[in-house]
């Protein structure tokens, strides 16, 4: 199974591996094969590695908005990792900061926050609640002082 899995990394570049519950998808993935490949097994958790990054606007906030409705309808539970700080709003209800060059005394957890916007959320008006704005402000705010 190991070849065979190495094989389509090789090849394809990208592949979503699923070992029973949990489901992970690899950078770089076209984001409907990786999700066709990583959802078909029916996960509880299914962690994702910058899976939009590379797609226009539109069809990123399509396949956010489709993601936030299997976590709604399926209770997927999915552990998103993104440099996009309005789409970790957006789609988390804890966005959990990392600091840059961890190391002993430094730890790698740098900040957790909560994020108490109602759901469902809509790209326009969600993106224009108070709550949606502050959590921006706040973590633009922490980036630009160097994650102390």
């Amino acid at each position: 199974m190991l070849l065979f899995l190495l094989f389509l990394l090789f090849f394809f570049g990208h592949f979503a591996l699923t070992f029973g519950v949990v489901s992970y998808s690899i950078p770089f993935c076209p984001s409907n094969l990786m999700s066709a490949l990583g959802l078909a097994q029916k996960p509880e958790l299914m962690m994702m590695d910058e899976p939009f990054g590379a797609l226009d606007a539109l069809t990123r906030q399509s396949l956010q908005d489709e993601l936030a409705r299997l976590v709604r309808d399926d209770g997927l539970t999915v552990l998103f990792v993104t440099h996009d700080l309005e789409e970790a709003i957006y789609l988390g209800d804890r966005v959990i900061a990392l600091q840059a060059n961890p190391g002993p005394g430094r730890p790698s957890l740098a900040r957790m926050i909560d994020v108490k916007i109602p759901r469902p959320r809509d790209q326009l008006t969600t993106k224009e609640h108070p709550e949606y704005l502050r959590l921006r402000r706040e973590l633009f705010a922490f980036i630009e002082q160097g994650h102390d």
